[in-house]
């Protein structure tokens, strides 16, 4: 990965410092990883859930989402999951919905990048 590739990253919210540390530097293993997060489903889960006004399976999508997150050193896209997950687990539907525009702009953000790696 070069170092344009890890300013994208940085760009998006992703804290490519910490997760070096956290995959032992090793470039691949850590690409690999962000790789996988093209897959992951807790974002269409949670979308959904919001959506069908499932408060319980949004709070649980969000939180899957927060936790893969910050497993990956996904900074920006973590910080709000984290808030969106704390509504939910209060019980705010509406609030969580209201968070997504924020939630869908990191996301994005984070997604347009991995897509080029």
């Amino acid at each position: 990965m070069d170092e344009k590739k890890i300013q994208e990253l940085k760009d998006a919210g992703v804290n490519t410092d910490s997760a070096m540390k956290r995959f032992m530097n090793n470039v691949s293993l850590m690409e690999r990883l962000f790789k996988k997060f093209l897959d992951d489903k807790s974002y269409a889960a949670l979308t959904a859930a919001l959506d069908a006004g499932e408060t319980e399976e949004a709070f649980k999508a969000a939180h899957t989402l927060k936790g893969v997150c910050g497993n990956l050193s996904f900074d920006s896209l973590f910080s709000v999951v984290s808030e969106q997950t704390e509504v939910l687990r209060a019980g705010n539907l509406e609030e969580g919905k209201a968070l997504m525009p924020k939630v869908t702009e990191a996301y994005d953000s984070v997604m347009q990048v991995l897509k080029t790696l």
